[in-house]
């Protein structure tokens, strides 16, 4: 509703809403670019099981652990690609 509405994610943190402003914020986010699927889909299949048993370590929405995937795969592809550029500056670069 507050999305259709146009109520801002921080507009509900301000009124106590936090749950609500997650989801609003997973309704305005882009889908998921292929390169964070690749990211988590490289993985061997023990390390996916590893990921998934920890997700269930205490109890989780099916929202919540997607946010968590979600934010995983954005860390494996940025390590990836300040793997791939070397900083500015550096005899790397040159």
């Amino acid at each position: 509703m507050a999305h259709a509405v146009g109520i801002t994610p921080d507009r509900l943190e301000a009124a106590g809403r936090p749950d609500a402003a997650e989801v609003l914020q997973e309704i305005a986010r882009p889908s998921t670019p292929a390169a964070m699927i690749s990211a988590l889909a490289g993985l061997e299949p023990w390390q996916r099981d590893v990921i998934l048993r920890s997700l269930d370590a205490r109890p989780r929405s099916r929202r919540e652990k997607a946010l968590l995937l979600r934010t995983l795969a954005e860390e494996i592809e940025r390590q990836a690609d300040a793997d791939r550029d070397p900083p500015l500056g550096t005899e790397e670069a040159l």
